[in-house]
Order: structure tokens, then sequence, then C-alpha cells
């Protein structure tokens, strides 16, 4: 009775899957994705990034990451069509982690985060700013959507590589797979 009370109890961290952690709208991200980055506008219609930029996506998603399957660690690559923000950075495959140095999903949320330093520890002691930050959600079958937030701890955001200041800047995106 108080597994069942438990698993009733957890259910809503499912978000929008069938089923404790699996997320209904695209179980597995594993495959290529477009993603199409553009600028974010804020504070009052000024934009972090001066224009847009593509980035292909090669994803894997492995097992899950708990026994009750609530999340997926994820790894691969993302190549940019701009060599000025980026060329190819790897998404690390740790398994030590929370997902805040590499990838993950987490009912429909995808979350992408690449450390600037390396190479990269597999733990969860902070290594610093990201290069990239992906924040999304699985919005439907081949889609994925960023997250738009309040908070700009969940922004979206990249620090390009001819920026010797390493300013983080943010952006919004959408993602869909090939």
């Amino acid at each position: 009775m108080r597994f069942l009370v438990i698993v009733c109890a957890l259910a809503p961290l499912a978000a929008c899957g069938e089923g404790l952690g699996t997320c209904g709208n695209q179980a597995d991200i594993t495959g290529t994705w477009d993603i199409t980055v553009r600028p974010l506008f804020v504070d009052g219609g000024t934009a972090e990034l001066a224009e847009g930029f593509t980035i292909e996506a090669d994803l894997v998603q492995a097992e899950r990451i708990d026994f009750l399957g609530i999340g997926h660690f994820v790894h691969g690559s993302l190549t940019a069509s701009d060599s000025g923000v980026f060329a190819t950075l790897a998404i690390p495959e740790l398994k030590h982690n929370s997902g805040n140095k590499s990838g993950v999903l987490l009912g429909c949320k995808v979350g992408i985060h690449i450390p600037i330093a390396m190479p990269v520890a597999d733990d969860n002691v902070d290594q610093g700013p990201n290069r990239i930050a992906l924040s999304g959600q699985v919005t439907q079958k081949g889609r994925i959507e960023n997250i738009v937030s309040t908070s700009p701890i969940d922004d979206s955001s990249v620090v390009l590589d001819s920026d010797s200041s390493s300013t983080p800047r943010r952006f919004s995106w959408t993602a869909t797979q090939r």
C-alpha cells in the first residue's frame, strides 16, 4: 500500500507522460534534429544575439536514470552553422551527474548543458559557465520548443567562440527531427 501511495504522489512528475517518466509526445528523442535559433528580444526590445543561426543536433537517449524511469541522460553532438558561434560541441556521455553538464530528458522537458571548461567531470560539482544551455520541451512528436522562463537561470543561452568576454547570450529556439 505504501508503494502505491508513493507512486501516486510522484505521478505529477511525469508532466506529460503516458506513465511515470515517459513523455507521451515522444518517448525517445534519439536522432538528428535541426535547431533554429532566433534572437530573443529582452529589456525593451534589445537582442543579445545579432542574428539567428542553426544547429544540427545528433542526440542519443540513454536508458532511464533511476528505477522510477523519471529521466534519461542524453548525449551526442551539436554543430552550429556559424563558426563564430561554435563549430562542434560534444554533449558528454555522463552517468553520475544531474544533467547540469550534459543532456537530460525529464518527462517531456529537455535540457542540454555543455560547460566551457574541458574536460567535463562526471559529478555534480559546478564546472563554471556553460558554452551552451538549451532548455526545451517536447511539444509533439518530432518537435521541441524552448521553454520561456521568468528566471534567467532557465533561459537558453550561448557563449560565442568569437566573444573573448564569455558573455552568455540568451535566445529562443525550436527543433524539428529529420
